[in-house]
């Protein structure tokens, strides 16, 4: 489903700000004093994704049609006893039980089918250094889906093609309690606010724990020797060997969050998220990386009760200024996000990313 082996070493983020510096930062390190961090990604799914999403819609809509029949027959038989001014027999009555419980049975199917449904996504966020151990942020999501929507429980306002969206916004503080030339450490609350079409809103609250780890790296690649002829003395003299130096940057990133859901569909128990980010960064602005987030909950909807999220990308950084503290990094890749209990229920497709250090 959403695993998937790799040749290439590693990815970035689409959720969580990736900053990368001399020490190829990544969310663990925060932002300079008064400095700026801002963070743009596009992504949208792929052909695959689009029509498994179409095949499932059609199902959709075809138990929306069994339900609205039910609902009819069901009306049916309660006018008819309601004409003849009597009760409902033993056998109507079992069957609109019988109805209802089909009905059910649907609707919880119907419901299912919906998920994973998203179309194209959009994330802005910027982080501010506000001392040199702490920054807070925010930032602003949007998304969009084309799956059939049922409205005032007519089956014949069902579109396929109309849009929902949802908006998010996120607020974040960190603050470094540990850092050194290879490792960072750093404590992050956040709140999370999100509304869709036709849902109520919801929130959830994060407490996570970041660890960071940089290590430059030399590759020495030695030169063949070289012979010198003397003209008065014929001799040959070895010089010492010469060596060429390829530097690169190694990193990883470990994140653990508590998250305590506040929604109408959610279980009041917490869940967590885990999350990995190894990569891995060249001297000439070349950074590959890969992420990795696994997350547990309890949810209404059981296919959500166990999700992983992966992307893989490469990047490019660009200096902006003589000093190399403003930089521009442009990042593409790909990613997969999916249900661990149902692996038919995945998405993948292309992400685009922008970083902008000021």
């Amino acid at each position: 489903m959403v695993t998937r082996k790799y040749l290439i070493l590693y990815f970035a983020l689409l959720c969580i700000i990736l900053n990368y510096n001399n020490i190829a930062n990544a969310s663990a390190w925060l932002p300079k004093l008064g400095q700026y961090q801002y963070h743009l990604t596009y992504g949208m799914i792929d052909k695959p994704s689009r029509k498994h999403r179409n095949e499932r819609s059609d199902y959709f809509i075809s138990l929306q049609e069994r339900i609205s029949g039910n609902n009819y027959l069901k009306a049916k038989i309660k006018n008819g006893a309601s004409v003849q001014r009597r009760n409902l027999t033993a056998v109507e009555q079992s069957e609109i039980e019988a109805i209802k419980t089909e009905n059910e049975d649907l609707t919880e199917e119907a419901k299912h089918l919906s998920s994973f449904s998203d179309d194209a996504m959009a994330f802005f966020d910027v982080e501010y250094g506000a001392t040199e151990s702490q920054s807070f942020g925010v930032k602003i999501g949007y998304t969009n889906d084309k799956f059939p929507k049922i409205s005032s429980g007519s089956i014949t306002k069902l579109k396929r093609k109309k849009v929902s969206e949802g908006k998010s916004l996120d607020v974040f503080y960190k603050y470094q309690v540990f850092k050194n030339d290879n490792w960072s450490i750093v404590l992050s609350p956040k709140i999370h606010h999100s509304k869709y079409s036709s849902t109520k809103a919801g929130h959830h609250f994060d407490v996570t724990l970041l660890v960071g780890y940089s290590k430059e790296k030399v590759k020495k690649k030695k030169k063949k020797k070289v012979k010198v002829k003397v003209k008065v003395k014929v001799k040959d003299d070895d010089d010492d060997e010469e060596e060429e130096e390829s530097k690169y940057i190694a990193f990883q990133e470990f994140r653990i969050s508590a998250r305590k859901y506040m929604r109408h569909d959610a279980s009041k128990n917490p869940g967590y998220v885990i999350s990995t980010l190894d990569g891995i960064r060249f001297n000439d602005g070349v950074i590959f990386s890969n992420y990795i987030e696994y997350e547990k909950a309890k949810f209404d909807n059981y296919l959500y009760n166990k999700t992983l999220y992966e992307q893989i990308s490469v990047a490019k950084e660009f200096y902006l200024d003589n000093l190399k503290q403003k930089t521009c990094t442009i990042q593409l890749g790909y990613f997969w996000k999916g249900s661990m209990n149902n692996q038919m229920y995945t998405i993948s497709g292309p992400i685009l990313s922008l970083w902008l250090k000021i």
